[in-house]
C-alpha cells in the first residue's frame, strides 16, 4: 500500500530539555517528520541539526531557504549558508499561545554519497503572538549517511512538544 507512514520514534517533552534527538533512518527511504506543540523557556528559535550515529553533526555545513509570512506584514525572504545548524524557524517565546509547530519531508539521510536534505513547513504563533508560517528547504552539504535530527533550543531549553519519526512506504 502507497503511502503509508510507519512510527520509527516519538519523544513527548513534558519537562524542560537541552536537546531533543530523533534517530532511526536507516534506509534510503524518505521519512517524515512531524513536530508540534513546541514551546520553549525563553524568547527562542529552534534549531536542527543532522545526527550522525544519535548525536548532533556541529560541523558548518548546514544551507537553508525559504519565506517566512506572517499575519501583520508581507513575507520576508530567509536564507543562510556554511551555518552549524539550521536556524529555519521563528522565535518562540513563553507567553500564554506561543507555540510552533512543523514538518519536514526528510531526503538522502542514509546515503552516504548524497548530501541529506528537508523540506520545511512550519505554523504557528511567535513571540509578538504573530501567526507565523514558513516554507523552505535546507541541506547538508556533506556527502554522508546520517541516522536521525537533532533539535535544540537557541537559549533556554524546549519545555513542551511532541516530536515524531515516520518512515514513508
Amino acid at each position: 500500500m502507497a503511502g503509508r507512514l510507519i512510527q520509527i520514534n516519538k519523544e513527548e517533552v513534558t519537562t524542560p530539555v537541552g536537546e531533543v534527538v530523533l534517530t532511526g533512518i536507516n534506509t534510503d527511504d524518505v521519512y517524515f517528520v512531524t513536530v508540534t506543540g513546541v514551546e520553549v523557556s525563553t524568547d527562542a528559535n529552534i534549531r536542527t541539526r543532522v545526527a550522525i550515529s544519535g548525536s548532533a553533526d556541529t560541523t558548518s555545513n548546514y544551507s537553508r531557504a525559504g519565506k517566512q509570512f506572517k499575519d501583520n506584514t508581507t513575507f520576508v525572504n530567509s536564507t543562510s549558508t556554511n551555518d552549524n545548524q539550521w536556524n529555519i524557524h521563528f522565535t518562540g517565546g513563553n507567553g500564554t499561545g506561543e507555540i510552533n509547530n512543523f514538518h519536514y519531508y526528510v531526503y538522502n539521510f542514509n546515503n552516504a554519497n548524497k548530501h541529506s536534505s528537508i523540506t520545511v513547513h512550519e505554523s504557528g504563533l511567535n513571540k509578538l503572538q504573530v501567526l507565523t508560517g514558513m516554507q523552505g528547504a535546507a541541506i547538508h552539504t556533506v556527502n554522508q549517511a546520517n541516522d536521525g535530527l537533532s533539535f535544540i533550543s537557541s537559549a533556554g531549553n524546549i519545555t513542551a512538544g511532541n516530536f515524531v519519526l515516520y518512515k514513508v512506504l
